[in-house]
């Protein structure tokens, strides 16, 4: 399952987290957490220039002809977003501001039940190789994230 190999895959690597965040919204009905999934992906996903890699159900979409690399000095950062939809309540640290919170969302994510888990989406930008953001590029895009 995605979320447990993204969650285990974090846990495993705590010194590449330097910054988080976390938020939460439990909805009614099926509608409207549909609803708040896709606006939320939309919103994370808008926020990047370009999308070089997709994936939708197993199907990898690549688009090479993005060249954008930063010329500033490399803080070679990344922002991972997990988009998790479930069918249960979740307990979750209310902020994310040191390694042991982000260690605890992740094994609070990493241990739902698969048939709780409606919808997973896991984003991450920049996505070509060689691209990254510098601390000042994060944070101003970024401004909700917490240095761990």
């Amino acid at each position: 399952m995605l979320l447990q190999e993204v969650a285990l895959a974090l846990l495993r690597n705590p010194s590449y987290c330097v910054y988080g965040d976390v938020s939460q919204k439990t909805c009614g009905s099926m509608s409207s957490l549909e609803s708040t999934y896709n606006s939320a992906s939309l919103k994370e996903r808008s926020k990047f220039e370009q999308e070089t890699l997709v994936n939708v159900s197993g199907v990898d979409k690549r688009n090479s002809r993005y060249s954008h690399q930063n010329d500033k000095q490399p803080d070679e950062l990344i922002v991972v977003t997990l988009l998790v939809a479930t069918a249960c309540g979740v307990q979750l640290p209310s902020r994310i501001d040191s390694l042991m919170s982000m260690k605890q969302a992740l094994q609070s994510l990493g241990a739902l039940r698969q048939s709780d888990v409606v919808g997973v989406e896991l984003l991450w930008t920049p996505q070509a190789e060689g691209d990254y953001y510098t601390k000042d590029e994060m944070i101003t895009e970024y401004p909700n994230l917490r240095q761990l």
